[in-house]
């Protein structure tokens, strides 16, 4: 349980830093600690999360102009997602 609080608390974190990032154009640092969330995440089995950070990570990259790596994260979270959460994902892979 402590390794989802963590991975949630990332979550968060990371979030913030993107918000600041798309204002300052500084997405290295978001990306980071989505990496981070996802590395954690996958060691420790806490899948639930996965999708979202995929998905957030996948912003990044496309914010920094990386097109490659953000599709790869966006089919990730697409695959590891239920039928609701897709349409998001879906929509940014379109993009």
């Amino acid at each position: 349980m402590d390794d989802l609080k963590e991975i949630k608390t990332m979550m968060t974190e990371g979030k913030i830093v993107l918000d600041k990032a798309i204002i300052n154009h500084d997405f290295e640092e978001a990306l980071n600690i989505f990496t981070k969330a996802i590395n954690k995440s996958n060691s420790s089995n806490q899948t639930s999360q996965t999708n979202q950070l995929h998905h957030l990570r996948g912003q990044c990259y496309f914010k920094l102009k990386q097109f490659e790596q953000a599709e790869k994260d966006f089919q990730e979270a697409i695959l590891m997602s239920d039928d609701k959460s897709k349409l998001l994902f879906y929509s940014s892979l379109g993009k």
